[in-house]
């Protein structure tokens, strides 16, 4: 008998269907000329079963697939035959990119998805391809300024496996653009680029407590305190206006000046009165915040001292009396008031002392 093994193609994409036709065969002498022989795919699996003059496979792997048929005729003779098919790779396919924040995704708008500065996000990276590479994928992730992809923040490793997932946040606000590059072990590739904007999370001014009231030249230490993200913290300009209703450096309003930049506010007034204060916070931005609180100073009293001329005075002769060793604030001490009363036993002013 005879056999030869035919197919219109030669090579496939792996996990698509070819056909082997076996139909040229026969057997010269063959009592039976309707069916002069039968055939054996040698263990093949076909779509048409084991029987007939055609076989329909698909391979599952990549490569150089053999496949042998053996037909024999009615005297019990054999033949066989073999045609050889290249199962080629298939490039990944439907690459995905998830952005999720708190497990929730984030919606999109014109393609572009906001996101708030110093937050994680949580990306997962997904993409299609045959049974035999599926699992053996290589994600690699970078961050750039721009959708080309040139200015680069950061790349990840490689990832092997059939999705990859990471986590990144931005410390600085404005466009962000996230690239996946998927390649399987054939160097075949797809990529996919996602956009986002970062907006600035604006710094908070923690609120001051109220404080007790101070004496007149009584130095107090408040401690302000600012928040915001980690990338931004250490650049935040805090500062005290000591006077909201004065626009000292002429620039903006008048609650926003920088009489004392820091956290942390030294002072002392020299008259009695109540003071609002502000505590502002700034960061490189340009965002702010504020808190105000009300100090009050109360008037220390004077501390009255009385000086005598030393020596032996005579009866009738003057004496002098001094009060310069007097003390009070800087404030009040230029408007004193000196009073003597050299009989203290009679109130000659009728003001009751």
């Amino acid at each position: 008998p005879w056999l030869n093994l035919t197919s219109v193609l030669s090579s496939i994409p792996v996990e698509t269907s070819i056909t082997i036709d076996a139909s040229d065969s026969g057997d010269l002498d063959s009592q039976n000329p309707s069916s002069p022989v039968t055939i054996n795919w040698n263990g093949t699996t076909c779509k048409e079963g084991g029987l007939a003059f055609q076989c329909t496979i698909s391979p599952f792997a990549e490569g150089i697939f053999t496949i042998t048929a053996f037909v024999t005729d009615d005297d019990g003779e054999i033949t066989y035959s073999e045609f050889s098919l290249n199962s080629l790779n298939v490039a990944p396919t439907d690459i995905t990119i998830e952005a999720t924040i708190d497990d929730e995704e984030i919606p999109q708008q014109n393609g572009i998805r906001n996101v708030p500065e110093g937050k994680d996000i949580d990306l997962k990276g997904t993409a299609q391809d045959t049974m035999s590479d599926i699992d053996s994928l290589s994600f690699i992730w970078k961050s750039t300024n721009d959708s080309a992809g040139n200015e680069l923040e950061w790349e990840s490793e490689e990832y092997i496996g059939s999705e990859s997932t990471i986590s990144t946040s931005w410390g600085i606000s404005g466009s962000h653009f996230i690239h996946l590059l998927v390649s399987d072990d054939d160097g075949e590739q797809i990529d996919s680029t996602m956009s986002f904007n970062v907006i600035n999370v604006p710094p908070i001014a923690e609120e001051i407590q109220q404080q007790v009231p101070i004496g007149e030249e009584d130095i107090i230490k408040i401690n302000g305190t600012a928040y915001d993200t980690v990338n931004d913290i250490d650049s935040l300009i805090t500062c005290w206006d000591l006077n909201p209703m004065n626009n000292s450096d002429n620039i903006g309003d008048s609650d926003d000046d920088c009489d004392i930049e820091g956290n942390m506010l030294t002072y002392s007034w020299t008259e009695q009165g109540q003071y609002t204060i502000i505590f502002h916070v700034t960061d490189d931005n340009g965002e702010s915040d504020s808190v105000e609180t009300s100090i009050t100073v109360v008037n220390r009293p004077p501390v009255s001292a009385i000086v005598i001329e030393e020596g032996v005075k005579l009866q009738n002769s003057a004496i002098s009396f001094s009060a310069n060793g007097t003390t009070d604030s800087i404030g009040d001490i230029d408007s004193l008031v000196y009073r003597w009363d050299f009989d203290t036993t009679t109130d000659s002013d009728g003001d009751g002392i």
